[in-house]
């Protein structure tokens, strides 16, 4: 399934806690930088990315469906790119939610959803799991949204291809036949380590 032009547009626009999290990187290696240091570890931030109005492909007689994510990280975070810089991003979470004029009225009927990593094309790398979410008992009966949490602490670092992270997403339930479209949220754990000497 291609990426609609629209949400690909979108998805290269981050959310404000991404440009947060970009000033909060930068300044601290600048003055760290101006003091001499040449080396620098800066802490795990939170980045979140979402695509709005991404098209869902409809379920099949099974009540599957899948659909590839794809965040532009190169675009959104352009120092993770830059000579010394090396970092190692976790997906913490991923979000599905509807909008107030969605065609679905709620998520009530979604049993299973999860995200994989998809390798680089050439690359030998699994694609794992990485969150997933399974209606509990008890939960609303008529969600809006739902989030799936981590399975796994696997580094996506090795994952970035050319700026451009691809992930796998899959759901099962009572879905709608046809296309649908929803808002996903992925948030990522970034830890980024500074090597000056690599640039003087």
């Amino acid at each position: 399934m291609r990426v609609p032009s629209r949400a690909r547009a979108r998805a290269r626009a981050p959310l404000a806690r991404v440009l947060h999290l970009r000033r909060a990187l930068v300044l601290p290696l600048l003055l760290l930088s101006a003091c001499g240091m040449l080396d620098a570890r800066l802490e795990a931030r939170t980045a979140c990315f979402t695509l709005p109005e991404y098209a869902i492909p409809g379920a099949t007689g099974t009540g599957e469906l899948s659909a590839p994510l794809a965040l532009d990280l190169g675009e959104a975070l352009p120092f993770l790119s830059e000579p010394g810089v090396r970092y190692r991003l976790r997906l913490r979470d991923v979000t599905l939610g509807l909008e107030s004029s969605a065609a679905v009225a709620d998520l009530g009927g979604l049993d299973v959803f999860a995200v994989s990593a998809i390798a680089p094309a050439g690359s030998a790398l699994p694609e794992p799991e990485l969150v997933r979410y399974e209606r509990p008992p008890g939960a609303d009966p008529r969600p809006a949204s739902v989030t799936a949490p981590a399975t796994s602490d696997v580094d996506l670092a090795p994952y970035v291809d050319a700026g451009l992270l691809r992930l796998g997403a899959s759901a099962r339930g009572a879905l709608p036949s046809s296309p649908w479209r929803a808002t996903v949220t992925a948030c990522f754990l970034l830890e980024v380590d500074v090597e000056y000497g690599e640039q003087l």
